[in-house]
């Protein structure tokens, strides 16, 4: 299984890692500050679809990561994204001060 990070914050899990947890149970009590921006990469020609099927990454992923912008993302995956769409993990990431 792909590892996958979310950033936590205020959370009496959080590991010695500077906060940082693996996409396990653990996750479930963190306030997000991390969120990926696909929603901003899709257009008529460039469809969820489309970035999906160029990328490699299930549809029902893509689907899920733009209906929650909070969603776990695998380092896997932000790769193939970038690889796709052109563009670095800085472009793709942002992150909002809850």
């Amino acid at each position: 299984m792909p590892e996958t990070y979310r950033v936590c914050r205020n959370s009496s899990t959080t590991s010695a890692g500077g906060g940082w947890h693996d996409g396990g149970t653990a996750t479930a009590t963190c306030h997000m500050g991390l969120r990926h921006r696909l929603a901003e990469y899709t257009t008529e020609e460039r469809t969820a679809y489309r970035i999906a099927k160029d990328a490699g990454i299930s549809t029902n992923t893509i689907y899920r990561w733009l209906a929650d912008p909070t969603s776990p993302i695998s380092w896997q995956a932000l790769e193939k994204l970038c690889r796709v769409l052109e563009v670095q993990p800085g472009d793709v990431l942002a992150y909002v001060d809850d």
